[in-house]
């Protein structure tokens, strides 16, 4: 559970260090907020520049087993 907390004359909400590196965020990363008033719920997600892309952990992790288990292979190809 979160508390809303008085930063100046706006409020805030902490999140959790272990949210920040299951999401891939970092402090000063841009997020938008959007609302549902009829659920009262809000989603945090990621704004991305123009150009720039967020990988998924899973898709992250995956890739570097990819690597690991083929690395033979892809330094063969990478040399021709």
């Amino acid at each position: 559970m979160q508390k809303i907390i008085s930063v100046g004359n706006s409020a805030a909400i902490t999140l959790p260090k272990g949210f920040l590196e299951e999401v891939r965020l970092k402090i000063g990363d841009k997020v938008r907020v959007k609302t549902d008033s009829n659920s009262k719920t809000m989603i945090i997600e990621p704004c991305f520049d123009k150009g720039e892309a967020k990988l998924s952990k899973d898709f992250v992790d995956w890739t570097s087993e990819f690597i690991e288990k083929q690395r033979l292979v892809l330094e063969e190809l990478a040399s021709k």
